[in-house]
């Protein structure tokens, strides 16, 4: 019974042994040591398990074993309501990145019109098409529930039979550049990729669209991550202190201190938690009708049960 995204871990409670009582093979094990334990969002977590005293011996030579803990998370969920958010002050007028990656994880009820806005970046006045990054549910040419990316004065649109979108479903989805090819993942799969441009970027802000509904883990990134780093982290908040991540808006009602780490409650803003770029750490407004969702009282769980 633990609560991703809170800060600290209680280092006196590892490094001793815990015995649970005498119990026969079949029952379970309670073990009320871990009650509210609260991970830290740096690295993963083990438990060191050893059997002995029970009804029947263990095998000899497997008395031992290592339980990898699966995180989950608890939390509130930022709700669009109709209403989008962005700043176009986030970087300097000349910003520009080599690679970039862009996350955002999102739940509707309905793929029922066409264009309806995902996320994406703000250029400088009188930018041209060629540095958008402008993603999206629907348009002329594909479904209200296929997904597409604008960029590079193109668009990628992801095959029918690779992703179709149904509502009510949690979708991470992932946009990838690494310098020639942009590519596209859901839940960590690849569903789509082309060689677009090859080049630089530039942007200077950051846009969430009001057709989302709910949205969370917004992340946007300055180098292009690695399938097995997608799919790693579908489910899972990243460390807001790793290396590359420019702008990193959890969207879960909670304020972090950037230079301490602590996290706190405050619905006032979308906060951005990111800390690997030396500049303004900038937020974006809550939309007009915007709160953060806290599921009845029950919060959302991730991975989805």
């Amino acid at each position: 019974d633990y609560k991703d995204g809170n800060q600290g871990i209680n280092s006196s409670k590892f490094g001793r042994d815990y015995t649970a009582n005498k119990f026969n093979f079949g029952e379970t094990l309670n073990f009320q040591i871990l009650k509210n334990l609260k991970f830290s969002l740096k690295g993963d977590y083990a438990l060191p398990i050893r059997l002995s005293n029970g009804s029947a011996s263990p095998i000899p030579g497997e008395e031992e074993a290592l339980l990898i803990l699966e995180k989950r998370t608890r939390t509130k969920v930022l709700l669009m309501n109709g209403s989008g958010s962005e700043s176009d002050k986030v970087f300097p007028q000349d910003f520009k990145v080599k690679q970039w990656t862009m996350e955002a994880m999102v739940k509707r009820s309905a793929y029922n019109a066409n264009n309806r806005s995902i996320g994406g970046t703000k250029l400088v006045a009188n930018a041209g098409p060629h540095d958008e990054i402008y993603t999206r549910f629907g348009d002329v040419t594909i479904d209200p529930n296929q997904l597409q990316i604008k960029t590079g004065s193109a668009q990628i649109d992801v095959p029918k039979n690779k992703f179709a979108a149904k509502p009510n479903e949690w979708y991470m989805l992932t946009f990838v550049y690494d310098g020639k090819i942009t590519y596209v993942y859901v839940n960590g799969d690849l569903v789509a990729s082309s060689e677009i441009r090859d080049g630089e970027y530039g942007l200077i802000g950051f846009w969430i669209g009001g057709a989302n509904e709910y949205i969370r883990e917004v992340r946007f990134w300055d180098i292009a991550r690695t399938q097995q780093q997608i799919k790693a982290f579908t489910w899972k908040m990243v460390n807001p202190d790793e290396k590359g991540l420019l702008l990193y808006y959890p969207c879960n009602g909670l304020k972090r201190n950037h230079e301490t780490g602590e996290i706190t409650e405050d619905d006032t803003m979308i906060w951005n938690w990111a800390t690997y770029y030396n500049g303004d750490k900038d937020n974006l407004n809550l939309p007009m009708k915007g709160r953060f969702d806290d599921n009845g009282g029950k919060m959302f769980v991730f991975p989805a049960e």
